[in-house]
């Protein structure tokens, strides 16, 4: 699957939810790690859409487990950090 294949695919599951975040794309974070890793060190030949492609996937599994992290906090936190962040 081309980089910018894989890019959609994390995006699409990510907009979905976390708990498709938790499902389907933290299991995989090694594995899109080490696919992706030659494009961030420059030690592939790679095009310059690759490399694009391979840093907005990092960037997204990063953002994407923090998230699904943050959000399973505030679930086993109860109602109290939710009004503590709610708008008066």
């Amino acid at each position: 699957m081309p980089l910018a294949s894989l890019y959609g695919a994390l995006v699409g599951l990510s907009v979905l939810g976390t708990e498709l975040i938790k499902a389907f794309i933290i299991p995989k974070i090694r594995a899109i790690g080490e696919r992706i890793e030659p494009y961030l060190d420059g030690t592939g030949q790679a095009i310059n859409a690759d490399r694009i492609a391979a840093s907005h996937i990092k960037q997204l599994t990063i953002v994407s487990s923090r998230l699904a992290t943050l959000m399973t906090i505030v679930k086993n936190s109860g109602t109290l950090l939710v009004r503590h962040f709610m708008v008066p």
